[in-house]
């Protein structure tokens, strides 16, 4: 779970000012759809000249909605169109710090209002060209053609990105390569495919770049890959390392240092790990997998048919 040690290093005043620099890329994005990152390592605006930046925003974001109001009685539909991409954005661009201060995915639904904006402003631009309408007519021609080519080609060229886990999350480090989750979850696919040397190569970066609110995630994605491949000893160590930066320990954390133990022989210390897991989130069903395929192996069947049942009671139509 990409999300296993991360947590809020902001509050929601900082978050509010950081958003300004966000909606600023996000309006960005709209006109030139370059250098898209599915995780951003954007950095916290700490006050309005923290980065200086952010009082630019501030100030054009500002100079929109003071002209959504102007256009009010004016050009109603182009008010609603900026406010509108406002209005949209607000429950996850304003005091309510999440996680990811920027995700492109959010702005899908506000760019309406851009892009209502930009057809009516084309329409208005071919309306008042003053010219013979057999040039206008070759010149909306090409110009709604090199627009079309260009956007096409800039996502083909994005889709190609998506086509596999490796791409995507290459992608990602090379655009956040100061970002510890990207690493996380490029070892991750780079373990599915059965590059070990790669995905330890990638946990090990993502150790070095994370700050102290990745550091357990980092570290406990590399001992989940000892632990896999054998290395128990590796395993242990750096678990042990992980909980002196995690020692609130979570549901999830839980979950993985149970199998670490598991995978190391430690059955014991698994179980209480799981247990754990299951008192503080009893929900659990993953957790709970694994404490019932341990029980199995160990021969406690009354007790794995518990952890099963508990599971069909839980998610009812769960296939495995």
């Amino acid at each position: 779970d990409p999300r296993i040690g991360f947590r809020l290093e902001f509050n929601s005043y900082e978050y509010l000012l950081t958003q300004f620099r966000v909606i600023t890329r996000y309006i960005g994005l709209l006109f030139f759809p370059v250098n898209q990152n599915f995780d951003y390592n954007f950095s916290i605006s700490r006050g309005f000249l923290n980065p200086p930046s952010t009082l630019l925003s501030f100030l054009f974001l500002f100079f929109l909605v003071g002209l959504a109001l102007f256009l009010y009685k004016r050009w109603r539909i182009g008010s609603f169109a900026i406010l509108w991409f406002f209005l949209i954005l607000s429950p996850t661009s304003s005091i309510v710090p999440l996680i990811d201060v920027i995700m492109e995915h959010r702005v899908y639904l506000a760019a309406a209002g851009s892009f209502l904006l930009f057809s009516l402003g084309l329409y208005h631009a071919y309306k008042t060209f003053r010219a013979a309408q057999k040039i206008k007519t070759y010149i909306s021609f090409f110009a709604i053609l090199i627009l079309t080519g260009s956007l096409t080609y800039a996502t083909t060229k994005r889709n190609m990105v998506w086509t596999n886990r490796l791409s995507f999350w290459e992608d990602v480090v090379n655009k956040s390569p100061l970002k510890a989750r990207g690493y996380v979850l490029l070892g991750s696919a780079y373990w599915e495919k059965g590059l070990t040397d790669l995905a330890e190569a990638a946990y090990k970066k993502s150790t070095i770049v994370a700050g102290n609110g990745e550091k357990a995630n980092s570290i406990l994605a590399l001992a989940l890959l000892y632990a896999e491949t054998g290395k128990k000893g590796e395993a242990l160590s750096e678990m042990e390392k992980a909980l002196s930066f995690n020692p609130m320990k979570s549901p999830d954390i839980h979950y993985v240092i149970g199998a670490i133990y598991a995978m190391a022989g430690y059955n014991v210390k698994a179980i209480e790990n799981y247990e754990e897991a299951l008192n503080k989130s009893p929900g659990f069903i993953t957790a709970r997998y694994a404490l019932g395929d341990l029980y199995r192996e160990m021969g406690f069947y009354e007790d794995a048919i518990n952890q099963y049942a508990e599971i069909i009671k839980i998610s009812p139509n769960a296939p495995k």
